[in-house]
């Protein structure tokens, strides 16, 4: 279980460091760009990296942190007003389901980044756009989202036990 707690701890951790860069190099390859083209230097690939690379990124890899944090946006209303017991049961189902789901999407995201790779995928750019790579960052960010929901799972096990 500790072994589980710190993989899930620091593989979310890696992650949310990963998005957070994308960020920061989005913002400064944007910044470079206006930068750039207020002196009369263009160059390509602002919009593609982005929209490929970028936000795809900065989304998908940050996700297991923000459940590691118990960040996640909810809504508490009902649920406030039901006995703890039922509460706790309510929560393990929820965390079963979320497990279920995004093991899913660990194992398709990961089929379709492999096919992606096989064709060496290209985006629709004036230049040669490689879209592959940024397919893995998907299984990747899934991955890290089932650790973190399985150590949730056993933590809310032996919290009842």
């Amino acid at each position: 279980m500790r072994a589980l707690n710190k993989i899930s701890y620091y593989f979310a951790r890696a992650c949310f460091f990963v998005a957070c860069l994308a960020l920061v190099v989005m913002a400064l390859h944007m910044f470079l760009d206006v930068v750039l083209r207020r002196l009369g230097i263009y160059f390509a690939g602002t919009l593609e990296y982005t929209s490929f690379y970028y936000m795809v990124f900065a989304v998908f890899l940050g996700l297991s942190y923000t459940q590691y944090k118990d960040k996640h946006i909810s809504t508490d209303i009902l649920v406030n007003l039901l006995p703890k017991a039922v509460v706790a049961v309510l929560l393990r189902i929820n965390l079963l389901i979320q497990l279920c789901l995004y093991s899913l999407l660990t194992y398709q995201t990961f089929v379709d980044a492999l096919k992606s790779a096989a064709i060496y995928e290209q985006g629709m750019a004036n230049f040669t756009f490689y879209v592959w790579p940024a397919k893995f960052s998907l299984p990747i960010g899934f991955l890290s989202l089932c650790f973190v929901v399985l150590t949730q799972l056993f933590a809310s096990q032996s919290a009842r036990d």
